[in-house]
């Protein structure tokens, strides 16, 4: 199966609990069984620099079986250490036959508060 990934601009706002949620499903509607997969969402000023976040289902992503079956997650605390700036973000779906999906992908901004 090829899929075209949605391109999502995203901010992230410093000090703020930073939530992506959303439903992989199929022509259906009908979600996805992602509890066998594995995830990935990074994020970095350029291609081939270094993540300035690096996040997979132990780290702050939760994939389920149902309704919102994809979770991307950051605390507060979390989001406070990042450094404000702006770069390109990508989250991959690798199944457990090891074929990987780029499900979403854009620009993302961290954003200082005031």
């Amino acid at each position: 199966m090829s899929i075209k990934p949605v391109n999502y601009p995203l901010a992230v706002y410093k000090g703020d609990d930073f939530d992506l949620t959303f439903t992989w499903a199929d022509a259906a509607d009908a979600p996805f069984d992602l509890t066998t997969y594995t995830a990935i969402f990074e994020a970095a000023s350029a291609k081939g620099e270094t993540p300035f976040i690096s996040l997979t289902e132990s780290t702050g992503i939760t994939l389920g079986s149902t309704t919102d079956n994809v979770v991307v997650s950051l605390t507060a605390a979390e989001t406070d250490l990042l450094a404000a700036q702006s770069g390109e973000y990508t989250l991959r779906l690798i199944s457990s036959g090891a074929i990987s999906y780029r499900v979403f992908e854009g620009p993302i901004q961290i954003v200082e508060e005031i």
